[in-house]
Parts: C-alpha cells; structure tokens; sequence
C-alpha cells in the first residue's frame, strides 16, 4: 500500500500521508513491501507444486513405479500417490 494514501485506523479515523511522520511513513512503506512479498511467495509456492505434480507425473508415464519415484526422490509412496495427475484414459 503506498503511503501517500489515506490510512484507515480500525476506529474510522482517516489519516493522511501529510499527518505521518517520516518514521510512520517509513513503517507503513516496510508493511506494504512485507504484503508484496507474501503474495510473491505463495505465487512461488503454488507454481512449485505444480512443478512438482508434473515431475512425479512425468516419471510414473515413463514407467516408474510410485515406490520407486518414491525412493528416488525421498518421498513416502503416499506422497507420490497424492501428486499423480491423474488424467481419464483414453478407450
């Protein structure tokens, strides 16, 4: 959130850039670039899952076992089991 904007207080107040001191305005700024990064990590964290999907898929299509993904990658065959995309079959 920039700190050149309003600021709501949970009582209602407004309070403007103006009536912020260098250091409000500082902290203010700290909390917006925390928030930024945030959504960057669980973009992050949501992509490497779906890395990590394709992967194990990927290897159960080229005819590994899901016991033997596992001990490849140090993962419980439950584990590998969950990740597996599952795709329909075609007749």
């Amino acid at each position: 959130m920039n700190p050149q904007k309003q600021q709501q207080d949970p009582t209602g107040e407004g309070v403007s850039a103006q009536q912020l001191t260098e250091d409000q305005a500082a902290a203010v700024t700290a909390w917006s670039q925390a928030q930024d990064k945030a959504e960057q990590g669980r973009r992050l964290v949501d992509e490497a899952a779906s890395e990590s999907r394709a992967a194990v898929t990927a290897l159960s299509g080229l005819g590994m076992t899901q016991k033997q993904i596992a001990a490849l990658l140090g993962i419980t065959q439950g584990r590998v089991s969950q990740l597996i995309v599952r795709t329909p079959r075609k007749d």
